[in-house]
């Protein structure tokens, strides 16, 4: 799905605009909601980099044309995370927790959110 739920718009906003990062790498970049936020909250002085595994969607939404660079790569091929902020923004959830905890991330399931 390449959209993002829309109530988590301004909490997310917030925390793009403390961190007030330089550099942003938006794995899964879907229609480019983060991207949106970005432009919108931060400015177009921040380098956004998206990472978009279905190719049909850089096309389609023209991340081409909207992101600084665009990269058409299964995140699980990425080698560099050198960015002052990784979006994994409705990425995690399609994630094996093995794969997640590759990365260093903890999410919690399901069963643990209730």
């Amino acid at each position: 799905m390449p959209y993002s739920d829309p109530a988590n718009k301004p909490w997310t906003a917030e925390k793009i605009k403390e961190i007030n990062p330089s550099t942003v790498l938006d794995v899964g970049a879907g229609a480019g909601v983060y991207l949106d936020i970005i432009r919108e909250h931060v400015g177009h002085a921040v380098v956004v980099v998206g990472l978009e595994v279905w190719e049909p969607n850089i096309a389609k939404f023209n991340l081409d044309k909207r992101y600084d660079k665009v990269i058409n790569e299964d995140v699980r091929k990425v080698e560099n995370f050198d960015y002052d902020l990784v979006i994994f923004g409705d990425v995690l959830e399609h994630m094996s927790e093995e794969m997640r905890w590759s990365f260093g991330i903890e999410y919690p399931s399901r069963q643990e959110q209730q």
